[in-house]
């Protein structure tokens, strides 16, 4: 079927133009002492096992994730697991703003991690292969950090020009708040602007697959 975000009463889907690529922003959580929570863990994981190797990452700049820890972290800790009951509600829809038909099929998480991203720190461009849907969760994202998520428009360096200052090839920047979710196609670039603050960004990223087919190597165990 073709895209139309018309169907979507709630304002939470929207479309990467002018491909007409579907991708989902929402306010999984709202509970501020469960954000605390979520964000001590971070921290505390962080420091458990990032110990050493972090401190010099304001000066190189650099991230740290939880894969070499943690396959599948969303199915370790009971903080994380308000994100999952909130993403069931909006997989089915958006599934099918893709063309995908879930009535026969089980989505799957096959693989979360902890991002952690110091001061001076950004994301570089990335894509997640081997599922349908990524997704991105943010634990906490510092205040006065101008933290924003970039969807990368594909076409954004081609042809046309820009018209009157306008690209109609424009990425989708996205102002994300701790609390915020985001879902998109996998095969999409994405990156973050640096993190101008004084305090660490903790994300959450994790890739959905369906059952029918998942990638070796990539299991929810």
């Amino acid at each position: 079927m073709a895209f139309d975000s018309t169907l979507y009463d709630d304002g939470n889907i929207s479309v990467l133009m002018p491909l007409g690529v579907p991708f989902l922003h929402t306010e999984a959580v709202k509970d501020s002492s469960l954000l605390e929570k979520q964000r001590e863990l971070a921290e505390s994981i962080v420091k458990e096992h990032a110990d050493g190797w972090g401190a010099n990452w304001a000066e190189k700049c650099g991230s740290w994730n939880s894969t070499d820890i943690y396959n599948n972290i969303l199915t370790e800790y009971t903080e994380f697991e308000p994100i999952i009951d909130n993403l069931k509600e909006y997989l089915s829809i958006f599934a099918e703003s893709m063309s995908i038909n879930l009535n026969n099929e089980n989505p799957v998480i096959t693989q979360s991690w902890l991002n952690a991203n110091p001061p001076g720190n950004v994301q570089e461009c990335h894509i997640h292969p081997f599922s349908y849907f990524a997704v991105v969760y943010y634990i906490h994202i510092p205040s006065g950090g101008g933290s924003k998520f970039v969807l990368d428009n594909p076409l954004s360096y081609e042809w046309p020009p820009e018209f009157n200052g306008v690209s109609p090839y424009r990425d989708q920047v996205i102002d994300v708040r701790s609390g915020d979710l985001i879902m998109f196609p996998t095969n999409i670039d994405h990156h973050t602007t640096v993190n101008k603050s004084n305090e660490f960004r903790y994300s959450l990223a994790f890739n959905i697959a369906l059952e029918s087919y998942i990638p070796p190597n990539k299991t929810n165990n």
